[in-house]
């Protein structure tokens, strides 16, 4: 089994949180103030996000960036 990369890791952890706070995608990109379609790149792994979205991120789901990143 492959192992996942790191931007893998914080796509699927991104995608979970947003889902145990049970928000849609556009409901996180408008506390975030970015877009829908940016936070769907996000979670399929195909942008990795600033420091700075991940500081607001951790912030809305009452977690750590380092919780994010593992």
């Amino acid at each position: 089994m492959e192992e996942k990369t790191v931007q893998e890791k914080i796509a699927l952890n991104i995608r979970l949180y947003r889902i145990r706070k049970g928000l849609k995608q556009e409901q996180l990109a408008e506390l975030i103030d970015m877009s829908q379609q940016h936070i769907s790149l996000i979670e399929k792994a195909e942008a990795l996000p600033k420091i700075t979205t991940l500081m607001k991120l951790a912030e809305v789901f009452g977690t750590t960036v380092d919780d994010l990143l593992h």
